[in-house]
């Protein structure tokens, strides 16, 4: 249907967005050979499969469709092609946000890290 088309090609935008923003990619590869036999009966089986996961967690505030364009193939079925549009001070803004949430945690961890130094001087100047 037309309007699946086109929610697919919104989905994929999103993504493809989000993706470029931020993404933490996950990786595996196995590569397996195992050799059997002796001689000129020797028989080897060689294994690889690869899987690659991406994971994407972004606020995409601004994010709106541009232009839309559903196409009917000859069998009936519909492609859609869709333009998103992202504002820049939407993505501006995540990104300052994700600064400042970064240097708070930080701070956080540096003054707790001057009190656990506070504390073990103290307990050494008394004795404990």
């Amino acid at each position: 249907k037309m309007n699946i088309a086109i929610e697919k090609a919104k989905t994929a935008a999103m993504n493809e967005i989000s993706t470029r923003i931020e993404a933490e990619v996950k990786s595996l590869t196995q590569n397996f050979m195992q050799e059997a036999g002796m001689g000129e009966s020797t028989q080897i089986v060689e294994f690889y499969k690869q899987g690659t996961e991406v994971v994407t967690n972004n606020r995409l505030n601004g994010l709106t469709p541009l232009e839309k364009t559903p196409v009917m193939k000859p069998d009936g079925s519909w492609v859609a092609y869709v333009l998103m549009g992202l504002k820049k001070d939407a993505v501006s803004t995540e990104v300052v946000n994700l600064i400042q949430n970064e240097e708070a945690l930080y701070s956080e961890f540096k003054a707790s890290q001057t009190f656990q130094e506070l504390e073990s001087k103290l307990n050494a100047a008394t004795g404990e």
